[in-house]
This record gives structure tokens, sequence and C-alpha cells, in this order.
């Protein structure tokens, strides 16, 4: 009795509600592919800093 207490409600999660957040999970992440201009931008940016930094530390040790 048990067992069919808990392999009902796991049978309909599985047929009905699985398929469908799965299928909503990752027809939303087909569109994220590419990055937004914004955030193409902000990435140059944060390349350009950390080069800078690199630089900047490279040029002040004294090997």
């Amino acid at each position: 009795m048990s067992a069919l207490f808990l392999a009902i409600p796991l049978t309909i999660f599985v047929l009905f509600v699985l398929p469908i957040w799965l299928w909503l999970h990752y027809s939303n992440r087909a569109g994220r592919g590419e990055l937004s201009q914004s955030e193409q931008q902000r990435l140059q940016q944060l390349t350009d800093d950390a080069q800078r930094m690199r630089a900047h530390s490279g040029a002040g040790r004294h090997s």
C-alpha cells in the first residue's frame, strides 16, 4: 500500500510535470547563447583592466 502511495504521484510527476519542466528550462537557455552588447563591452573593459594590472604588477617587480 505504501509503495502505491508513492508510485502514483511519482508516475504523474515523471509523465506530465518533468517533461514540461525540462522543455521550459532548456528552451529559455537556447536564446542565451550570445552576450548582449553591454555584456560584451563590460567583458572588454574587464579584459583591458586585467591587462593593465598585469603590466603594472610586472613592471614593479625587482628580481
